[in-house]
């Protein structure tokens, strides 16, 4: 009887872990501004990850400053954001992480000079 009662606790917590590990099929995205190009990218992330059975809630904002900061602050609820290069040198980024990159940024210098 021992056996039993052991082998089913056995197999009822190895159930209950393997579902509770499972990746979640919800994802919160903090994006941009409405016709931004975050906001495009993250509608482009939803049609992609709704083929896979996830789903993408794209949460508008200001820009990379708000994304930043909700992403930053424990008790706003976001999983995914959007900020762009060079913002998240500040002092609160320390426990983000970044995936990637999603577009790459031109670098223009402008210079003046006595010659056309």
């Amino acid at each position: 009887m021992g056996t039993i009662l052991f082998v089913s606790v056995v197999i009822i917590s190895a159930v209950f872990w393997f579902i509770y590990s499972a990746p979640p099929r919800t994802l919160i995205i903090t994006s941009g501004p409405p016709g931004s190009a975050f906001q495009r990218t993250a509608e482009r992330y939803r049609d992609i990850l709704s083929s896979n059975g996830v789903t993408l809630k794209i949460l508008p904002s200001q820009g990379s400053m708000e994304n930043l900061q909700r992403l930053a602050d424990p008790a706003f609820r976001v999983d995914i954001g959007f900020v762009q290069a060079g913002e998240a040198s500040g002092g609160n980024a320390t426990r983000l992480f970044s995936l990637g990159s999603i577009a790459y940024q031109p670098l223009l210098i402008f210079y003046r000079s006595s010659t056309p």
